[in-house]
Formats: C-alpha cells, sequence, structure tokens
C-alpha cells in the first residue's frame, strides 16, 4: 500500500507528464471497515472502532493504466501490508 504509492509516486517524479492525469491504485477497492476487520483476524484480539457516522463515499474512476504504461505496478499484496503494519507496531509496545 504504502510503499507500492511510495514507488508510484517516484516513477511519476521521474516520468510523468506535467498536465497529466495519473491514478495510483491497484484496482482493489477496500472501505475502512474491511481494513479493520482484516486487522482483527491478523491481531487475534478483538477491538473497536467507534466513528461518528458511515458515508458511503463515491469513488471517481480514473484510468490506472496510464501510470502502469509508466512501469509502475502494485508489487506488496494488502495482506502483506497489513501483517508488517502490525508487527512494526508490536514493536514499539515491547
Amino acid at each position: 500500500m504504502l510503499r507500492d504509492a511510495i514507488k508510484g509516486y517516484e516513477i511519476l517524479f521521474l516520468k510523468g507528464k506535467s498536465r497529466e492525469v495519473y491514478d495510483l491504485k491497484t484496482g482493489n477497492l477496500r472501505n475502512i471497515r474491511e481494513v479493520v476487520e482484516h486487522l482483527k483476524l491478523l491481531a487475534k484480539v478483538d477491538f473497536e472502532v467507534n466513528t461518528l457516522y458511515e458515508k458511503k463515499e463515491t469513488i471517481p474512476l480514473i484510468n490506472s493504466n496510464h501510470l502502469k504504461s509508466l512501469g509502475w505496478r502494485p508489487l506488496i499484496p494488502f495482506e502483506q501490508s497489513m501483517k508488517d503494519i502490525l508487527d512494526f507496531q508490536r514493536s514499539i509496545l515491547q
């Protein structure tokens, strides 16, 4: 996720064209609820996330092939990123 995004920005800085629109996405949309549920499975600890409201978000569709044509590809699976985040947080708490 973040590491792939940083690599995408690097490619844009080096190869992107001024005034062009690039969409930095994997094509797999996830809402915050899905992310939290995945973290709960990994953590093996139940926790609750409270929100003020839940809003359906409309995500504009932009062709992500434009950035891929410059050589960017997501390399790190979502599940691995979530595990790495959890492992990092655990290392801080120890």
